[in-house]
């Protein structure tokens, strides 16, 4: 079984500024040129255009390239050296190609200008983007190629106009250009080069247009903003292809952000065959109050179908009937008679609270004072397991912030968008609009800050969750972005399903292991099944207990992906 610090290293998150020093210790201090660099760029390029234009017929046939007529957009940086030396290599595989730069051939500097040259004498042809006919874009071929060629439309359009290193907002010409190749998409297939122009590598917002590519290749590692789930509409599908810089580079100049995809399959342990329900693990949801009995009966539906052995729902006598009514797998622990959860049932739950293996607290707990009281209870056992804290939990936290100290690096807290603005607002001491806005502006950022100042393990839900936290010994607090965006667990109670999820994966956890292993299994493996739901109940039909029941098949479908060396991102063909 690998370990998180190996998909760490496996799939690292980049800034663009982080990419920028992996590019130049591997140039200044491997020896590596960069010329060689800008070649491995393009040949990478290349493969994806092969992927996506299969050779048909017998071995023999026709390149799968050979005729198509590929328009390629090069601006001033490596991006558009990049793009000049693709053409080459598509022009040895049959292609018809023509280069529109932005400035003149003799303006290209350093390793762009020696890939302009080589291309060049390879017979490139090569033409302005500042006179381009986009209902012809292909007539600045020279008289030689034939009219069909000239006159015809394009099959490919490679965006190399702008890099990773873009930021602020568009020149006027640059917007004129990328609109017109948004405009004529629908009649070409765009390949985007490291990151569509007009994004912003670090945020995934246009400034204020970007290209709307079909497929973005991009080198070594995925750039943040082009990982994020709002970004796929200028992204299309996310291709993270290696170009030859050295795997030592993650060791001298490591990042501690990195990218979930399939491989998180091998953080899966192997059951031992001599197993039994009392080691499976042992899971105790205390919530649930009047008018609010579903959520901790979602929560332990799911720890079971999770694989927990044994789950007790700790809640208030007066609704145990109704929350243990038709779940004879679920096991219940009333505590008082009433209906509300309330600091005097403790005593009920004292003795009883070290023999669980994991605890989940908050759903359907309500939102009464005393409730809190027994929260505060319970957190400050010394002898109890970890635990999640989700949804009315949570509330609790934010109106109390000094419970957020009672909580251990052992714990993971679970909030949605909404929960997060009001934990943020009641530990920063603003109101919860401001911090709203700190989560849209960067939510990464924000969790890492967070986790930075708090122990838990975050995990901060949404279309592309982040789950972050600061490990012993380490300077900054370690985070993965999950990039899958499931409209199909927009749905109530899926949260409480993701709650139950990581409890039961906590529950076979060493007790003094830290979550966050635990944490990013739950996360990628119930946004996996968001996608299954979308293929067997389309039309977001799906109810939250059939996100529940659903696990099994997901996790199956995971662990054959990964076992056939598949490391999806996510990510669909725009």
């Amino acid at each position: 079984m690998r370990t998180l610090e190996q998909l760490r290293l496996d799939n690292p998150l980049l800034t663009p500024q982080q990419m920028a020093a992996w590019d130049r210790w591997t140039i200044d201090e491997f020896g590596l040129p960069e010329e060689l660099l800008m070649e491995n760029a393009s040949r990478v390029a290349l493969d994806v255009l092969r992927e996506r234009f299969p050779r048909v017929g017998a071995p023999g046939a026709p390149d799968c390239l050979e005729g198509k007529r590929v328009l390629l957009l090069a601006g001033p940086g490596n991006n558009g050296g990049d793009a000049v030396a693709l053409a080459r290599h598509l022009l040895d595989n049959g292609a018809v190609v023509l280069v529109l730069t932005t400035k003149s051939p003799e303006a290209y500097k350093g390793t762009a200008q020696k890939h302009l040259e080589y291309a060049q004498k390879a017979g490139v042809p090569f033409g302005f983007i500042q006179i381009a006919d986009w209902l012809r874009p292909m007539d600045q071929l020279p008289e030689e190629y034939g009219a069909a060629d000239r006159e015809g439309f394009c099959d490919i359009i490679v965006d190399g106009l702008l890099g990773t290193g873009f930021s602020g907002e568009l020149r006027d010409d640059y917007k004129t250009w990328v609109q017109a190749i948004n405009k004529i998409r629908d009649r070409a297939f765009v390949l985007a080069i490291d990151v569509p122009s007009g994004l912003d590598g670090s945020t995934g917002k246009p400034s204020p247009v970007a290209v709307r590519a079909h497929a973005t290749v991009t080198m070594e590692a995925a750039k943040t903003g082009i990982a994020l789930p709002e970004a796929e509409p200028w992204v299309g599908r996310l291709e993270v292809r290696r170009i030859a810089i050295p795997r030592a580079v993650r060791f001298a100049q490591p990042v501690q952000r990195a990218l979930l995809t399939d491989a998180v399959a091998s953080l899966v342990d192997t059951p031992d065959p001599a197993m039994h329900k009392g080691t499976a693990g042992r899971v105790c949801i205390i919530g649930g109050s009047h008018g609010l009995t579903g959520a901790p009966v979602l929560s332990a539906i799911t720890a079971l179908r999770a694989g927990a052995g044994l789950v007790t729902i700790a809640c208030p006598g007066g609704i145990a009937s109704e929350v243990k009514n038709g779940q004879p797998e679920c096991m219940t622990l009333p505590l008082g008679e009433g209906t509300v959860l309330v600091p005097e049932m403790y005593s009920e739950l004292e003795e009883r609270i070290p023999g669980f293996d994991a605890l989940l607290l908050g759903p359907g707990m309500g939102r009464d004072p005393e409730s809190a009281r027994l929260l505060k209870r319970v957190l400050a056992q010394e002898n109890r397991p970890p635990a999640v804290v989700d949804a009315d939990g949570l509330f609790h936290l934010s109106q109390r912030p000094s419970l957020l100290g009672m909580l251990t690096d052992r714990d993971v807290l679970t909030p949605h968008p909404v929960e997060m603005a009001r934990l943020v607002a009641a530990v920063d001491t603003m109101d919860e609009s401001s911090a709203m806005e700190r989560y849209t502006e960067n939510r990464i950022a924000l969790a890492e800050g967070f986790a930075e100042r708090f122990a838990p393990c975050l995990v901060l839900k949404g279309a592309g969750t982040v789950v972050a936290q600061k490990l012993a010994g380490n300077d900054d607090p370690t985070s993965f972005l999950c990039p899958i965006a499931c409209p199909e667990l927009a749905i109530g109670g899926s949260g409480d399903v993701l709650a139950g999820l990581i409890a039961a994966l906590l529950g076979r956890n060493d007790r003094n292991s830290p979550p966050l292993p635990a944490a990013c299994l739950g996360v990628y493996w119930h946004a996996s099944t968001g996608r299954i739901l979308g293929r067997s109940v389309p039309g977001r039909g799906a109810m939250a207990r059939e996100i529940a029941h659903a696990l099994p098949q997901a996790l199956k479908e995971l662990i054959h992906a990964h076992s056939q060396g598949h490391h999806d991102h996510g990510r669909g063909l725009g």
